[in-house]
């Protein structure tokens, strides 16, 4: 058995005498009459906008795809940025050369990164990383 509880109150509101503990009596002592007023509180309804399970599912779906996603691409550019290490050695640099360093910050950059693997040549590898490595360094000063 349930029990309904009324949405409807009564209250009163009462207004405190103007005199306070707190503070000095003033000269005349005024208290006001107590008003009631009718509160209405509506009845709770249950949100249009709350979710369904297959809503939940669908975006929990959507979030394993994402992360699938962002994982392949990472594994991706690992690969890429091992390739990229390997043609810089095979070319004769070494680690400890600037133009190496140069390379693999430049490299960070997928753009960069896919435009490097693209180039079948030493001379072309180095023209684009000079290049471009002079175009950022400008920007930034």
């Amino acid at each position: 058995m349930s029990s309904l509880v009324n949405p409807c109150a009564t209250v009163t509101i009462m207004a405190a005498s103007s005199t306070s503990s707190c503070s000095p009596p003033p000269a005349r002592h005024y208290k006001r009459s107590s008003r009631e007023h009718s509160v209405c509180s509506p009845v709770k309804k249950k949100s249009s906008k709350t979710p369904s399970l297959d809503d939940c599912l669908d975006d929990l779906d959507d979030i394993l795809k994402d992360a699938r996603e962002r994982k392949s691409r990472r594994i991706t550019e690992a690969e890429e940025m091992a390739r990229v290490n390997q043609i810089l050695k095979a070319d004769g640099y070494s680690e400890s050369d600037l133009f190496f360093a140069q390379a693999l910050n430049l490299c960070t950059h997928r753009l960069h990164r896919r435009a490097f693997l693209n180039f079948e040549t030493k001379e072309g590898r180095y023209n684009y990383v000079k290049v471009s490595w002079d175009v950022m360094t400008l920007k930034s000063k």
